[in-house]
């Protein structure tokens, strides 16, 4: 199994941590690809699942957490499910709920990259 540089620093690949999720989350393939909604199809998340894909978008991470019910970081920082945070959410969301989480994750997002963008031109 080939395993991308950013696996290197973690224990568990993000493929596996999807996995992990997706069946803890007791959700098949079809299921959370369909959750996800376009274009996540139930082969990228296999390939996602089996590191064939080193790179995904975070669009589609924040798209493939938000249908598993989690925060995209989750899957980022690579946390397993665990007792405490499988009661967080237990519901996967329907699509206008992933879509909202989306934008506060794109709005999060760009509110660090604005405040990096400062803070280098303020050093400089």
């Amino acid at each position: 199994m080939s395993v991308g540089k950013s696996d290197q620093i973690f224990q568990v690949t993000l493929g596996q941590t999807i996995k992990e999720w997706r069946q803890a989350k007791q959700m098949t393939l079809t299921v959370l690809a369909e959750a996800s909604g376009p274009p996540i199809t139930k082969g990228y998340i296999s390939q996602l699942e089996h590191s064939k894909i080193r790179q995904p978008h975070d669009e589609h991470l924040i798209r493939i957490a938000c249908a598993l019910g989690i925060e995209a970081t989750q899957l980022w920082n690579r946390d397993l499910p665990s007792k405490e945070n499988l009661s967080q959410k237990n519901q996967p969301m329907n699509r206008a709920d992933i879509l909202r989480e989306i934008l506060l994750d794109l709005e999060k997002t760009r509110q660090k990259v604005a405040e990096l963008l400062h803070r280098e031109h303020v050093v400089e």
